[in-house]
């Protein structure tokens, strides 16, 4: 069976069109984050480094960071929200954090075996 070259390109290009749609909008978005972030952020704009932290169907949240500082900023629908949520640094963490028996690591054991720690009761 022999395809028609005009048959494909009737079916392929609007998905590359969608496609290439959906890249233009996130570099959009990015813009505009970066843009939110400068206003926020104490750094020069080449210096703001932004990504994508998780997205859904009609929201995507991005962090925006440069010398140790960190916002996080949702998008729905190509706007973007001007609050921004700061966003807080393991090195902005209490030093008892990392003197628990656990060394911070909160997975690694429940809140009531830190709260009864040696480190944090003397």
């Amino acid at each position: 069976m022999h395809c028609d070259p005009r048959a494909l390109a009737t079916v392929y290009f609007p998905v590359s069109m969608v496609f290439c749609v959906g890249c233009a909008s996130l570099d959009t978005e990015r813009d505009g984050v970066r843009s939110i972030a400068d206003r926020h952020l104490d750094c020069a704009g080449d210096a703001v480094a932004v990504h994508v932290d998780n997205e859904d169907l009609s929201v995507r949240h991005w962090i925006a960071s440069c010398n140790y500082q960190s916002v996080r900023i949702t998008c729905s629908q190509d706007r973007c929200n001007n609050e921004v949520e700061w966003v807080p640094l393991l090195c902005d963490s209490p030093p008892e954090f990392f003197r628990a028996p656990d060394a911070g690591n909160t997975a690694a054991a429940s809140s009531n075996t830190v709260a009864n720690s040696p480190a944090l009761t003397k």
